[in-house]
């Protein structure tokens, strides 16, 4: 699903118990393994370095794969109109 050098955005707060990751965190795809993706984070998130593949100590965390998303001007979000109106009181 996700590869090496892959940017990912966080979809949760505190995947996997982390409190320095929340919601829309972004970060860099540098291994994957099951159902696990090892992302070095673009802030320090007091991690580890991924076995190796972050390039900086503190700054790799591993979260499943559904707790992120990619990352760039492709990605698609689901938008419901009436739910929307509903919210905007219309």
């Amino acid at each position: 699903m996700y590869q090496i050098g892959d940017r990912v955005r966080c979809l949760v707060d505190k995947p996997e118990n982390n409190g320095h990751i929340v919601c829309g965190s972004t970060g860099t795809v540098v291994y994957c393994e099951g159902n696990i993706v090892f992302v070095e984070w673009d802030n320090y998130v007091d991690g580890h370095d991924c076995d190796g593949h972050a390039s900086e100590w503190g700054y790799g965390w591993n979260v499943l794969f559904s707790d992120v998303e990619l990352e760039g001007d492709d990605v698609q979000y689901e938008f419901d109109e009436n739910a929307f109106k509903s919210l905007m009181g219309f």
